[in-house]
């Protein structure tokens, strides 16, 4: 796709979603024009956005809604696309907005759309964002353990419940996630305990990471080789640093070439508590309950069928699934005040 001074630009926008409201779905049309927003409610009407967007030959594609609309996006835009597929920009209207921090979207009202949408039509270069293939699906993240638990939680405590009442001003970003893991998912975490859990390597020489990011001083453990044997309490991949609302949980994420981060780890509620904030910054080190590894593919397998998530999506239990790096890559408007070129082109850790 071209970098002119003026893009064509598409918005679809999930009906669905926490920040998508009439107001804002007037704006988007005010601003474009009826025929570049598509606003869906259901699965099928937003692969026939996908289909029009495509056939049309829009440029940019933003979509507003949390990082499961946008991996929705993704995978219908690759099926009617290929590698003709527009740009993207994640825009901050859902609940879960690890791809809107990345791409450094504004906040949800009509004057960030609106500064995103020109941001979106203007010439500013994207950059390529890596992804992973989990379950025959695109995606930047996908988790077991606490991490699935977590966004059932969150979806219960906060975008059911608190987040549609006069307190929902009061828990967005950081306090609602602290407020669903204090009332559901640390007491949870308590009740059910870990998880037996083999993670086995099945792609290039895997590292383990050390506390900057780096080789942590052991040999690459090839092909086969079993990463990690053991309790676990959450096991989780992203190709992006961010969890959304601010947390940090894929701290090495970035700075990785060819390779995505996987975290797990047996870190106790009582450990949790008092380190959230080094949590959040993606600064807290455990060695001992605490493992990072750089991997190009892994099995995940559970000794009892467990909840899982791809982008925040809840999956159905499972005894096992894969995680590889996929060949495919977005191109992604990033947050110029976050991203460099260094690290967007992902610079090797060691």
């Amino acid at each position: 796709m071209g970098t002119s001074s003026r893009r064509s630009v598409a918005v679809i926008l999930n009906r669905n979603a926490q920040r998508v409201s009439p107001d804002i779905i007037a704006g988007a049309r005010g601003i474009l024009g009826p025929g570049a927003v598509f606003v869906t409610s259901s699965r099928a009407e937003a692969r026939e956005a996908a289909r029009e967007i495509a056939a049309r030959r829009f440029e940019v594609a933003c979509t507003g809604g949390g990082d499961g609309t946008f991996i929705a996006a993704v995978n219908d835009l690759d099926a009617c696309c290929g590698e003709e597929m527009p740009m993207l920009m994640g825009l901050r209207l859902g609940s879960g907005n690890a791809i809107g921090e990345v791409c450094g979207a504004s906040p949800p009202t009509r004057e960030g759309l609106a500064a995103d949408i020109a941001r979106a039509a203007s010439g500013e270069p994207p950059r390529p964002l890596s992804l992973l293939r989990v379950d025959g699906r695109l995606t930047h993240s996908t988790g077991v353990g606490l991490d699935a638990k977590f966004n059932e939680d969150f979806r219960a405590i906060v975008k059911n419940w608190l987040g549609r009442g006069v307190l929902a001003p009061l828990i967005h970003g950081a306090p609602g996630l602290v407020l669903a893991a204090v009332m559901r998912s640390i007491p949870r975490l308590l009740r059910e305990g870990p998880f037996n859990l083999r993670v086995i390597n099945r792609g290039a020489p895997a590292s383990l990471l050390g506390g900057s990011g780096h080789g942590g001083g052991d040999a690459d453990r090839p092909a086969g080789a079993v990463l990690y044997n053991g309790q676990a309490v959450i096991a989780c991949a992203s190709t992006v640093a961010t969890y959304g609302r601010g947390l940090r949980l894929f701290p090495f994420a970035d700075s990785l070439t060819d390779r995505f981060q996987l975290r797990v780890s047996s870190v106790g509620p009582l450990d949790v508590l008092p380190n959230l904030s080094r949590i959040f910054s993606g600064t807290y080190r455990n060695p001992r309950r605490l493992s990072d590894f750089a991997v190009t593919a892994v099995r995940l397998e559970l000794a009892a069928p467990a909840p899982w998530h791809v982008a925040g999506d809840l999956q159905g239990p499972t005894t096992e699934f894969d995680i590889e790096l996929s060949p495919r890559k977005l191109q992604l408007l990033f947050d110029p005040r976050r991203f460099t070129s260094a690290a967007c082109s992902r610079s090797p850790a060691s």
